[in-house]
């Protein structure tokens, strides 16, 4: 798969006109998660990141897409939703035989693994969150 002319393409099903690659900059998260993502910009300087997804995952990548689209609309703002295609209106989509969801792309901070896990504050950050959860 020729990545580089491909990303303009999937990035027009998803209504985003002329994004282009942007391999300098690292993706947070899981990338075992996804067959292949890259971050692509479009030309107002939004960040994307494009996710190929594998086939016996795609029923389950779309039912998450839905659950963070509820999840935004109760209020839990931290909840980033995936984009919809501009035609069919759906998180998942064919493109050339492969399948792809676009999220807006999201800095991460890289963690010193496995020490990072010992940073009393985080409990804190993680029971906000699974409160908010909870209420939404």
């Amino acid at each position: 798969m020729s990545e580089k002319k491909d990303i303009k393409k999937i990035g027009c099903v998803f209504g985003l006109e002329g994004l282009v690659l942007r391999e300098d900059l690292p993706i947070a998260g899981s990338p075992e998660r996804t067959e292949y993502r890259v971050v692509g910009e479009g030309v107002n300087g939004k960040l994307f990141v494009l996710e190929q997804v594998a086939s016996p995952l795609i029923a389950h990548k779309r039912h998450m897409a839905h659950v963070i689209d509820l999840l935004n609309s109760a209020g839990l703002n931290k909840a980033v939703p995936y984009l919809r295609d501009s035609t069919q209106h759906e998180h998942v989509v064919e493109v050339d035989g492969d399948h792809w969801q676009v999220v807006p792309f999201v800095t991460g901070v890289p963690l010193s693994r496995p020490d990072y896990v010992f940073d009393h504050w985080r409990g804190g950050v993680l029971a906000d969150v699974l409160l908010k959860l909870r209420a939404a």
